[in-house]
């Protein structure tokens, strides 16, 4: 059901827009001037900012396809890495552990929705903290640097996925197209057309169910990490986060 949610809303959308027009021509006789000719720049000026807004949120969503897996691996090598050091000096590495199950945690509740960006930022906080202790505990420091660098990475994907949850993908792009969109819905519901019978209807009826169900696709693509209730049909797998979190608490 949630995968022909657009469609749905589409064709609801479609209908209203039809049953606007009969109102419109059938019941109100509204006669204008406006042929089809008139309104084609408008609906080609639509045409080519939904277009654009496409492809510039199916680029952002071809980034966050990858982020979940560049996550969860940082996190499984992290893991490793903060073993090893332990097992270096001959020392329990239980809070090495927890504080890495603490962070992917903390990553999971983040993106169903249920811990605020700021519980992530502490989260990772803790863990450079601990790194800093790492060295004065008698680890060396090439284990420290390089749980450094992981620990960047994973921190560089996390706010990256943070980022295109929070920020819309060009604001102004998406004032301009609903006001275009809008310009044209209007324009379908009092625009002549020379040819009688089933010819207004199909137009109508083609141009609003593509415009409706893009528009929302685009809102969609533009938001791949809303889980829960707010999901939508387009949210990235987070298959490869879940499949780590879950070898890291069996690992213990």
């Amino acid at each position: 059901m949630r995968r022909l949610r657009i469609l749905l809303f589409s064709l609801v959308m479609t209908a209203a827009v039809l049953a606007a027009r009969y109102l419109v021509h059938d019941v109100l006789h509204v006669s204008t001037n406006l042929a089809w000719d008139d309104i084609q720049v408008v609906v080609t000026g639509a045409s080519l900012i939904i277009g654009l807004m496409l492809v510039g949120v199916l680029r952002d969503y071809g980034d966050a396809g990858q982020l979940p897996g560049s996550v969860a691996s940082g996190l499984s090598a992290f893991d490793h890495l903060l073993r090893n050091a332990g097992a270096s000096v001959g020392k329990p590495s239980t809070a090495y552990i927890a504080a890495v199950e603490a962070l992917i945690d903390a990553i999971t509740e983040w993106l169903y929705g249920r811990a605020p960006d700021a519980q992530i930022r502490a989260q990772l906080t803790a863990v450079r903290r601990m790194l800093l202790d790492m060295h004065t505990a008698g680890i060396s420091e090439g284990y420290v640097i390089r749980a450094h660098v992981e620990l960047s990475q994973i921190d560089a994907s996390v706010a990256r996925m943070m980022s295109i949850r929070n920020s819309p993908y060009l604001q102004s792009g998406y004032t301009l197209m609903y006001v275009l969109t809008t310009i044209v819905l209007g324009l379908l519901l009092v625009v002549e057309f020379s040819n009688p019978g089933l010819a207004p209807w199909l137009m109508s009826g083609s141009l609003t169910l593509i415009y409706a169900y893009l528009i929302l696709l685009i809102r969609d693509l533009d938001n791949p990490f809303a889980y829960g209730r707010r999901s939508g049909v387009a949210e990235v797998d987070l298959a490869p986060l879940n499949a780590v979190r879950e070898e890291l608490h069996s690992r213990g």
